[in-house]
């Protein structure tokens, strides 16, 4: 049965030789959802290894005690579903003004694949970036162009930085994607 230990933040359901199959937080018989208030972490695990994590900041970590970006994964991501592909879309997009730049990294520019979509006209571009080489267009249509160039939705680099700027001549709305290796 469960019990709860005075001046503790600590509830135990079961004992050592049942297993808990759900938890529900209910109000007036509606489930609400999972909340913590505290100077903690959310944390799910097993045998007292943390596998899932929600921080404060609301940062998510896989395999992860302390993630860094909205979703932190330590280990493999395998994506399957029961058509035999998998999709990884960005449907955000970004409003730049024309003349304007977004950095995509300033500090570490290891390898990265950078595509580059703005939504109203369709111009959109595949480029590729290493360290110590200059940004190559991989694939695209018109208007794109792998540096600052006038008139183009550009993708260059300068050192350590990747930069996309909206050279089109009114604002637009941009969509970027990076999959990148030791890129931030």
């Amino acid at each position: 049965s469960p019990s709860v230990a005075a001046y503790t933040t600590k509830l135990d359901i079961g004992n050592g030789n049942t297993a808990v199959s759900q938890i529900r937080l209910k109000d007036n018989d509606a489930t609400d959802g999972w909340y913590v208030e505290s100077n903690q972490n959310f944390a799910i695990g097993y045998n007292a290894t943390d596998t899932i994590n929600i921080t404060q900041a609301g940062l998510h970590g896989i395999n992860t005690s302390s993630p860094s970006e909205a979703l932190t994964v330590s280990g493999n991501i395998d994506l399957k579903n029961s058509s035999g592909f998998a999709k990884i879309d960005n449907n955000g997009a970004l409003s730049i003004a024309d003349d304007a730049a977004v950095t995509l990294s300033s500090s570490r520019n290891g390898s990265a694949l950078i595509l580059v979509y703005e939504v109203g006209s369709g111009i959109g571009a595949l480029f590729f970036t290493c360290f110590g080489l200059a940004v190559t267009k991989l694939a695209g249509t018109s208007l794109t162009a792998n540096s600052d160039s006038d008139g183009d939705l550009c993708c260059y680099n300068s050192g350590h930085t990747i930069t996309v700027k909206n050279r089109l001549g009114a604002t637009k709305s941009v969509v970027i994607t990076v999959l990148g290796g030791n890129v931030y």
